[in-house]
């Protein structure tokens, strides 16, 4: 993760360590009064190691840091049960965290600004290829293939996803970031019909950051 995005992070765990529900949450579970609690859960996580990991900078990306925030509930609702007040209290807090990350997370400018970062990168990488490389017409026209074998198979797994989700909730998010990202094609639209040839690049981005923060709801 680039500084930018662990600043925004880190607001997100700020307010999330704030609200009142996140008192059950902060501190590892002490295993003195749950001594069972490690032979339940394999990957124990809670707030306040959250938050240090990130100020250490020890994510390598958001998918990593988000899985741990999920595990915070996860852990929960597998260890006391799913119809206990616990359980609940993970539920609802976890909706909390989710509208978090939308509000802080689920930026097209944002995501416009990591393709140009990661195209950047790329970029450099290629200037500095591997001597072996002498003929470089031939590398470039490899890269191109594979990259848009990559970009074929890329966007039928989103797809796929995209049409597995059948929360009104998370299909209402979609359809808030499609129009707020592609106005000319969603705007006044109601339901969900993703053509994804017809987007731009930073809306595919946007839709993968989606998906990978936003599992699809049972």
């Amino acid at each position: 993760m680039n500084d930018e995005t662990i600043v925004k992070c880190r607001k997100i765990m700020h307010h999330l360590n704030d609200h009142p529900l996140a008192i059950f949450f902060k501190d590892k579970v002490d295993t003195t009064l749950y001594p069972d609690y490690l032979r339940v859960i394999s990957e124990p996580s809670d707030i306040t190691t959250v938050k240090t990991r990130l100020v250490k900078k020890k994510y390598e990306s958001v998918e990593k840091w988000n899985r741990d925030v999920e595990l915070i509930f996860d852990n929960c609702i597998q260890y006391n049960g799913k119809n206990t007040d616990l359980a609940a209290m993970a539920q609802h807090l976890r909706k909390v965290y989710h509208k978090l990350k939308k509000e802080y997370l689920f930026d097209c400018d944002w995501c416009a600004k990591r393709c140009v970062e990661l195209q950047n990168k790329l970029d450099r990488l290629l200037v500095n290829c591997p001597k072996s490389l002498k003929n470089v017409d031939a590398f470039q026209e490899i890269r191109n293939t594979a990259s848009t074998e990559r970009s074929d198979i890329k966007n039928d797994q989103l797809i796929k996803t995209l049409n597995s989700y059948k929360s009104k909730e998370q299909q209402i998010q979609l359809l808030c970031l499609l129009q707020e990202c592609e106005p000319k094609l969603y705007e006044g639209q109601n339901d969900l019909n993703i053509n994804i040839d017809r987007l731009r690049p930073e809306t595919i981005t946007k839709l993968n950051e989606f998906v990978s923060l936003n599992p699809p709801q049972e």
